[in-house]
């Protein structure tokens, strides 16, 4: 199943276009994307019941599926190559920080770079289902209502001047867009193992699999709850993908994608994210938005 927001209101994705969630119900389900998440088990149970006909949409209409995150818990050094490239030792506990749930936004959203220090890092993006405290490796997953995708930007001239500011230097506006709809774990073939891969102007900068991770999903979750209480629909922003470190100052078009190399088909259930970023001192300039393409064709 997947859930798009639709300006600003819940939609179910299907083959052939979209459903406005609460037209569709007759009421039922409201248009709130926060209370769709929370009712997912639900709402999927009325789509595999119900006959439902698509309309066609836009894709600049898609705004944030998860528009009011309660917080949002990231980890950081989860591959290998990346603690190597920089020059960090694994650690038997994992690296956590948070971005505030203020930079998260939608696909479409035009990102202000404020100097020349910004950075990319792909991410694997879950959306928790319910409230989650102490969990077991094998409950983990079970927890998680969705999987998106999105970009962990950073300022890092902010990040490290005093100290590690991680959270601050990771949380200016648009400072963590997702997107573009959001995707049941059981619609995956395969949930531990994604391709993640981000390009830059057209110039892939990343690309890497989630089954590469040092800890899959099910471990780091089960870790990091030991300690925090993950609420129903907070955004776990839980695997960063850094290969390769560049300044985004210059570019004009960020695209993420997550999916699997030899299953095409799944790219048009999670799909993938454009997003522009201008510099500062160029807000009046409107550099305008790529194209995002159409269901099912972006590669």
């Amino acid at each position: 199943m997947r859930i798009a927001a639709i300006n600003h209101r819940a939609h179910l994705v299907l083959d052939d276009g979209a459903v406005d969630l609460e037209q569709a119900s007759g009421g039922r389900f409201r248009s709130d994307l926060m209370e769709a998440i929370a009712r997912a088990d639900e709402i999927a149970a009325f789509a595999a019941q119900s006959e439902l006909v698509g309309a066609p949409f836009d894709v600049s209409e898609l705004t944030c599926p998860v528009p009011r995150p309660s917080q949002v818990v990231a980890i950081g050094v989860n591959y290998a190559d990346h603690a190597t490239e920089m020059g960090i030792d694994l650690a038997p506990e994992p690296v956590v920080f948070t971005k505030f749930p203020t930079c998260i936004v939608g696909p479409n959203e035009v990102v202000t770079l404020p100097n020349n220090t910004v950075d990319w890092e792909v991410e694997m993006v879950l959306v928790m289902g319910r409230d989650a405290f102490q969990l077991t490796e094998e409950e983990a997953w079970d927890a998680v209502a969705f999987v998106t995708v999105g970009q962990d930007l950073s300022d890092r001239d902010l990040q490290f001047a005093a100290g590690r500011q991680f959270a601050l230097g990771k949380s200016r506006p648009g400072f963590g867009p997702i997107g573009p709809w959001l995707v049941t774990p059981d619609s995956l073939p395969n949930r531990d193992d994604l391709q993640l891969t981000c390009s830059v102007d057209g110039e892939v900068v990343q690309d890497g699999r989630t089954s590469s991770m040092i800890r899959p999903v099910s471990t780091r979750l089960a870790e990091v709850t030991q300690v925090v209480a993950a609420n129903a629909t907070s955004g776990v922003v839980h695997n960063r993908l850094t290969h390769s470190i560049k300044v985004t100052a210059v570019a004009r078009a960020i695209a993420v994608r997550l999916l699997r190399s030899e299953d095409r088909d799944l790219l048009r259930r999670l799909g993938g994210l454009d997003h522009v970023v201008v510099q500062a001192a160029a807000n009046a300039h409107d550099l305008g938005h790529p194209p995002f393409g159409h269901l099912g064709e972006r590669a």
